[in-house]
């Protein structure tokens, strides 16, 4: 089969005035990328900005650097649905999105899916670098935005999930936006990247969460104070969306909460000495009535007697 591969196109602001600037650039993503929004310099420099795109088989890839300004894509601009929805990697500097459904703030690996078609805001701090893949509507299953929302976040380090590693993204921003143009090697960079990225809209990516959330977990079991509402916060989705997750594979947050803290006491019990009121602190119970009351309740042992029967 021939591999449609693109040549490269650059783009960038900085040949013209600070005045013509954000009407140049208008002019440009609106035959580039998607039309009719409103771009909005937040310096004095005007909107300086560099742009460069290539398709590698049936993906589109964008590298862009801005230099600090918004993107609002008002409610006039909405309603029938693209071909594609768009997934944004930040390289560096970072990036903020908003909707009447949904608000994130992204960082350097974080990656950002969302509806190109919904009206939306998107502000960009100075220095941002990014990289801009658009995924074929056809590919993403109908429950990708969740509760109706239209832009989901993906921390970066995710284990399974489209982080390949920050410098992979920077080595892939920089051939995309430099002179060497399209090469063996960038095509499969583009290649890996999108079928991971890819990979999290077919299904990947509650798998994904799940992982994370056990290791944030197993990370912070010891304080008393963790919470299934903690952890969502922490992975930005609410409880009942952590929960259902879970609940795909047989358990609850909260359950994997106490059966951590539970493993982690019958370690202590048999390979320490350890008072009954340093294992509770050590192990995210709060206090030795907690501990008893919790192990019991669990191994149908106290720990005393877990202690004496595995001694």
């Amino acid at each position: 089969m021939e591999i449609a591969v693109g040549r490269t196109h650059h783009f960038s602001t900085a040949p013209y005035t600070t005045r013509d600037r954000t009407r140049v650039w208008q002019d440009h993503i609106d035959e580039s990328l998607f039309p009719t929004a409103d771009y909005t310099p937040l310096n004095s420099d005007g909107l300086l900005a560099r742009h460069s795109m290539s398709t590698v088989d049936e993906t589109r890839v964008h590298g862009f650097f801005l230099n600090g300004h918004v993107v609002d894509r008002v409610a006039r601009n909405a309603g029938a649905p693209g071909e594609a929805i768009f997934c944004k990697v930040v390289v560096a500097g970072g990036v903020s999105y908003s909707s009447a459904s949904s608000m994130h703030v992204a960082g350097p690996g974080d990656v950002l899916f969302y509806d190109p078609q919904d009206p939306f805001f998107i502000g960009f701090r100075p220095g941002t670098a990014e990289i801009l893949l658009e995924i074929p509507r056809i590919l993403v299953p109908s429950d990708l935005f969740s509760n109706g929302e239209s832009c989901i976040r993906i921390r970066e380090g995710y284990e399974g999930g489209a982080n390949l590693g920050l410098d992979e993204y920077r080595v892939l921003l920089q051939s995309l936006t430099t002179a060497g143009g399209v090469t063996s090697d960038f095509e499969n960079r583009v290649r890996v990247i999108a079928k991971a990225l890819t990979g999290i809209v077919a299904g990947n990516g509650a798998r994904s969460l799940f992982l994370e959330a056990v290791r944030l977990i197993e990370q912070q079991a010891h304080d008393h104070e963790l919470t299934t509402n903690r952890i969502a916060l922490e992975l930005s989705m609410s409880a009942r969306q952590l929960n259902r997750i879970f609940q795909a594979h047989g358990t609850t947050a909260a359950a994997c909460i106490a059966r951590e803290r539970i493993q982690r006491a019958k370690a202590m019990l048999t390979a320490t000495s350890a008072s009954m009121t340093r294992i509770a602190l050590y192990c995210g119970f709060g206090t030795s009535s907690n501990f008893s009351r919790s192990f019991s309740r669990s191994t149908g042992f106290s720990p005393l007697a877990y202690r004496k029967a595995h001694d």
